[in-house]
């Protein structure tokens, strides 16, 4: 894995336009990758990583704990920080491997054609 945080221009570029598309926010993915690359972030950390606003981040946070895939960690006495971890989910190694294959695409061209449950080995529509 190359991956480091923050990412640079051209690859936050790349990035960004592709979370924009999926996820309807340009900083998405990035606050994933964030996650995906570390035990455990705050608010502020995730949105420098990012280079996302802390609102935004904040409330991106809030929306993937609604959904159980990070977690606020235990606070240690007298700390003010609320630091957030990602909880266990195959999720993370598609981040990674997403980021991975669009930032440092390979020259092998894997097809892989989906088939359904019901469709049999003979194809669609086809007895």
């Amino acid at each position: 894995m190359n991956l480091e945080l923050p990412l640079d221009g051209k690859s936050r570029a790349k990035l960004r336009a592709l979370s924009d598309v999926v996820f309807g926010s340009a900083a998405s993915l990035e606050i994933l990758l964030a996650f995906a690359l570390n035990d455990e972030v705050y608010i502020g950390e995730l949105a420098h990583l990012a280079g996302a606003h802390e609102s935004y981040t904040s409330t991106f946070v809030r929306r993937l704990e609604t959904v159980g895939v990070v977690e606020q960690a235990p606070r240690a006495a007298g700390m003010r920080r609320k630091y957030y971890r990602r909880r266990e989910s195959p999720m993370w190694h598609l981040v990674v491997a997403w980021t991975e294959d669009l930032l440092h695409p390979t020259d092998e061209v894997r097809i892989t054609r989906l088939v359904s449950p019901t469709e049999d080995s003979s194809g669609p529509g086809r007895a």
